[in-house]
């Protein structure tokens, strides 16, 4: 998998982390990449609670 794309996924991922070092290692300049990761880990908390929302109503 290419390190762009695995990185890109666990920013999308808010609960769990894949690989620490994306946290540590990874300095984003400001600018647009940064504000797209931003972007994109709201996202991610977003499809999170519609994921959690749809598994309490199919518990009901």
């Amino acid at each position: 998998m290419p390190i762009g794309l695995a990185f890109s996924f666990d920013m999308l991922l808010p609960i769990i982390r894949l690989r620490e070092k994306h946290y540590t290692d990874v300095d984003l300049r400001p600018g647009v990449a940064q504000y797209y990761f931003y972007g994109h880990k709201i996202m991610g908390y977003v499809l999170a609670s519609f994921v959690i929302a749809a598994l309490a109503a199919l518990m009901k």
